[in-house]
């Protein structure tokens, strides 16, 4: 199991609270690998790879992490207990980010294009006023429907 790694250095002569650039890095799986900023050797955290991407959708804050870290080791239950809450946090933005996509009322696929200003003039020039993509918005490229 990855863990994340951290740079000391970094760590210690950090300028802002962003955790890019606060020492922490979670894309190295190599132990012997050094600091890609200061060239130090990197040591490995308490935090999972798992851990680490809850974790970032939650807070981009350096002492954000420097406190889970330090909760983890010192009061690993209420540490397991945060995850938890932070989990389902995640998976209720993703649940709300998902219901704001629009789909097709006849297939429910999120297959969709938007039908172009153009199209609906070219209709209007074939069709009159019997077009019926005058007051249509959405073209399903599943199953053809116009809504």
């Amino acid at each position: 199991m990855s863990k994340v790694k951290l740079c000391n250095n970094c760590k210690n002569n950090r300028e802002s609270d962003d955790i890019w650039g606060s020492g922490y890095i979670s894309w190295i799986a190599d132990d012997d690998y050094i600091c890609p900023l200061c060239q130090k050797k990197l040591i490995d955290t308490s935090l999972t790879g798992e851990e680490d991407d809850v974790l970032m959708e939650i807070s981009r804050s350096a002492n954000f992490y420097d406190a889970m870290i330090e909760l983890k080791e010192k009061d690993p239950i209420e540490f397991q207990l945060k995850m938890s809450q932070f989990r389902n946090q995640v998976k209720q933005q993703e649940a709300v980010e998902l219901q704001n996509i629009p789909h097709c009322p006849i297939c429910n696929s999120t297959n969709i294009k938007k039908i172009s200003g153009m199209s609906k003039a070219k209709s209007v020039a074939v069709w009159g006023i019997f077009s019926r993509k005058v007051h249509k918005q959405w073209y399903c490229n599943d199953c053809g429907s116009e809504f």
